[in-house]
């Protein structure tokens, strides 16, 4: 993930398990969120896996800054689909 940060972009926490790995991350604002889900999550060229993905952009009230929470399965993993 260091790759693909521009330096305001701060990770709060990465957690990693069997299946996925949960990121969280903190931006300035929406343009930095968005440039981010871009390069991160949508870009081929540099997508750091090849398995599926899901990210929500949450505010954080106490600070203001825009958080991004997602979910990366690994390689031949599925993401686990609500009931």
């Amino acid at each position: 993930m260091e790759a693909l940060e521009p330096p305001p972009i701060a990770v709060r926490t990465l957690e990693c398990r069997s299946p996925m790995c949960r990121i969280e991350t903190e931006h300035d604002d929406m343009a930095q969120m968005q440039q981010f889900m871009q390069e991160a999550f949508m870009d081929p060229q540099k997508r750091p896996w090849n398995g599926g993905v899901f990210a929500m952009p949450v505010s954080d009230p106490d600070t203001g800054k825009v958080v991004v929470v997602a979910y990366l399965a690994r390689e031949d993993e599925e993401l686990p689909m609500p009931l």
